[in-house]
C-alpha cells in the first residue's frame, strides 16, 4: 500500500489571499522535509466583484508559481463552498462563473490538472429539492457554515 498524509493551512474566516504567506512557508518547510504532494486542495468561495478579481490574481501570481515549483506537480482541487444560507436566484450562475475563471487561471498559469469540487452546487440542489426540512437544518449551528448534517 501507499502512505497517505494530509496537512492543512487554515484560519477561520480567511481566504487564499490571507493564507498565502503561511501556505508558502508550509510548502517550503515540506519541501525541505521531502514531503511530496499528489494533490493540493484550495478552497474558494463564490467570488464576486473585486473579491473575484483578487482571488484570480492570487491564484495566478502566488499559488500557481509555488505549485509549479513542486517536483511532483500536484493536481489541484478547487473546492468551492456555499456562500450563504439565503442564496440569490443567480447563485448557481455566479458559482459557475467564478469557478470556471479560477480553473482557467490555473490552467493558463501551467497547472496541468485542475479538478472542480462544486460543494456550493450540492447545497443549492438540496435547497431546490427540500427547502422546508433538510436545507434549514444544514445551517442550524451558526448560520454561516453547513452543520454536521452536511
Amino acid at each position: 500500500g501507499q502512505d497517505v498524509s494530509t496537512f492543512q493551512v487554515t484560519q477561520g474566516g480567511a481566504d487564499l489571499a490571507d493564507l498565502w504567506e503561511e501556505f508558502e512557508q508550509f510548502m517550503q518547510r515540506s519541501s525541505k522535509d521531502g514531503v511530496v504532494f499528489g494533490t493540493v486542495v484550495l478552497q474558494v468561495g463564490k467570488g464576486s466583484g473585486e473579491g473575484r478579481f483578487v482571488m484570480a490574481e492570487v491564484l495566478r501570481h502566488r499559488y500557481a508559481p509555488l505549485l509549479l515549483e513542486q517536483p511532483s506537480k500536484p493536481r489541484v482541487v478547487l473546492y468551492q463552498t456555499w456562500s450563504t444560507p439565503w442564496p440569490q436566484p443567480s447563485e448557481a450562475d455566479e458559482l459557475d462563473a467564478s469557478l470556471q475563471e479560477y480553473h482557467s487561471v490555473l490552467l493558463s498559469a501551467g497547472i496541468k490538472e485542475v479538478v472542480l469540487a462544486k460543494a456550493g452546487h450540492a447545497f443549492l440542489h438540496v435547497k431546490l429539492s427540500d427547502s422546508v426540512h433538510v436545507y434549514p437544518a444544514l445551517w442550524k449551528d451558526d448560520m454561516g457554515h453547513g452543520s454536521a448534517l452536511a
